[in-house]
């Protein structure tokens, strides 16, 4: 889990440190925080990989290549994330 929380700093300037989201934005940042079984894991490491341009119309959320961000510490983020909805 501490590894996926160092990771989600990246993750927190948008969704928020305790995964609330961000309502500044339009379309808001998602909010993880509450029931987010709606998100199967292999949707969010796809949305996590190719960012925005595959989200909803005008989401600015950038994509995270391999290159900045490994599988492993993708994987890491996603179960962190998954703890913030518990």
């Amino acid at each position: 889990m501490a590894a996926g929380e160092t990771v989600w700093a990246q993750c927190a300037g948008c969704h928020g440190i305790e995964g609330e989201g961000g309502p500044s934005f339009t379309p808001p940042a998602t909010a993880f925080n509450g029931d987010n079984s709606g998100y199967a894991d292999d949707y969010l490491f796809w949305r996590i990989r190719t960012g925005g341009a595959t989200g909803p119309a005008g989401s600015i959320m950038g994509p995270y290549p391999e290159s900045q961000l490994p599988d492993d510490q993708l994987w890491q983020v996603i179960s962190y994330l998954r703890s913030l909805g518990q």
